[in-house]
């Protein structure tokens, strides 16, 4: 053995060699972390993106959805890149989602290919929304779940004396609405980078409903063929028919629902009777026309 080979096998040698591997790998997570939250990680763009509607129950929607082992979880559900965080650049938006590297052992794993994707449900109401994702993922499949507006406002509005929001009766809210929200979007629209305009999201029990302007906005930007339209109610009463809906957009196999399967709703006081009798009022030419726009009938009517 040369006197080199002997330096190489001495007890001291292997001994620096293992420290120094069980150091690099202590130090492997907190760098990779410190890399993802300096927005330096590979991530995918997503192939789907849920955009909407707020309290139409996404948030179980998408507990759901990441439980198939070809679509893995962004690293929030609402990444809210479309809406607030745009200014921070695809590589922020990239470092949210699952690696390219992770995406590619589970296709080969599964033998079927895997998508990344979010649900930030105020996508559909953000009227920048479309566009900068038509820029930035034009081939994405885009996801939309919606509601009975009238339930939908009520939910909205409690959930807004549930934060401290809202401090206004919800009829109250509904009759000041319109001044309340009043050049918001042209804000909005004149400062992009920093404007968010909280009120529109906070407060627009009425505005939000109004499905079919919105769905209008993002059909300018994408074909009708990448958008699955689905109802919350359907959701409740078929889960497992709807997410077979779901598997077959996306192209996945079917997987089967975690056995919880209802949807978490919150208990709040009833709507007043004549409150909902003038909500249903307001949103019948609404939903109307959004009936007219996606060829079907609606379920909450």
């Amino acid at each position: 053995m040369s006197p080199l080979d002997r330096v190489r096998d001495s007890p001291f040698v292997t001994h620096w060699g293992r420290v120094r591997r069980k150091g690099a790998e202590r130090l492997a997570g907190p760098t990779k972390f410190g890399l993802e939250v300096a927005g330096l990680r590979h991530g995918s763009l997503p192939g789907y993106v849920m955009i909407g509607a707020m309290k139409a129950g996404s948030t179980m929607f998408y507990e759901w959805l990441v439980t198939h082992p070809l679509l893995p979880p962004a690293v929030e559900k609402e990444v809210h890149f479309f809406d607030f965080h745009y200014p921070q650049g695809r590589v922020w938006y990239r470092s949210q989602l699952p690696t390219v590297r992770r995406l590619e052992a589970l296709s080969a794993e599964h033998g079927h290919r895997a998508l990344a994707g979010e649900a930030s449900p105020t996508y559909l109401f953000h009227p920048l929304a479309p566009r900068r994702a038509r820029e930035t993922v034009p081939g994405a499949k885009l996801l939309v779940l919606l509601r009975n507006p009238v339930t939908r406002a009520y939910s909205h509005y409690n959930t807004g004396i549930r934060h401290d929001w809202e401090a206004l009766s919800f009829e109250e809210a509904l009759e000041r609405e319109p001044i309340r929200l009043d050049g918001e979007v042209d804000a909005l629209l004149m400062d992009e980078k920093h404007h968010r305009s909280f009120p529109r999201y906070r407060w627009s029990y009425l505005a939000m409903g109004r499905y079919a302007e919105q769905l209008e906005r993002w059909f300018t930007y994408f074909p009708r063929e990448q958008f699955l339209i689905l109802f919350s109610e359907d959701l409740d009463r078929d889960p497992e028919g709807t997410f077979r809906k779901v598997w077959d957009f996306l192209e996945v196999p079917d997987h089967p629902l975690p056995e919880k399967q209802r949807r978490t709703v919150g208990r709040y006081d009833p709507m007043k009777p004549e409150t909902r009798s003038w909500l249903e009022d307001y949103f019948r030419p609404h939903d109307d026309r959004l009936a007219e726009l996606l060829g079907t009938d609606l379920p909450w009517r």
